[in-house]
């Protein structure tokens, strides 16, 4: 299974099968290939050659623009989620205050507390 990994943004091949069923946390799937036997024997044979013949036709049949909708949605989400929690960690500490001399609104220079602004511009309090 092809996975974006929602911690670092890295995109990560996780190897699965029935003697590891742990759970991958923090990743969303993005293309997924079955190779187990049962996937392809009826229809290809089990042999080497039929595994070959599934992984070829596998390929030769996936909808990319659907997996780089999966990605997108990826990255949004770890997006989202970073900023979540970002927000969450200035809610919790409080505005940080800095102590050097630095503009406020108007352009004026303070050496007391410089005001504290999101990504917008606004000033938050």
């Amino acid at each position: 299974m092809v996975g974006y990994d929602l911690n670092d943004g890295s995109i990560f091949n996780y190897i699965m099968d029935t003697q590891n069923p742990w759970a991958v946390y923090n990743m969303v799937p993005v293309l997924a290939l079955d190779v187990y036997e049962h996937a392809y024997v009826r229809d290809d044979g089990a042999t080497p050659d039929g595994r070959k013949q599934y992984v070829e036709a596998f390929f030769h049949n996936v909808d990319w623009d659907h997996v780089n909708r999966q990605l997108t949605e990826a990255e949004a989400a770890k997006q989202g989620a970073d900023s979540a929690q970002a927000h969450e960690k200035l809610a919790v500490g409080g505005p940080r205050e800095s102590k050097s001399c630095s503009p406020v609104s108007g352009g004026e220079a303070t050496s007391s507390s410089a005001a504290v602004t999101s990504s917008s511009g606004a000033a938050m309090s």
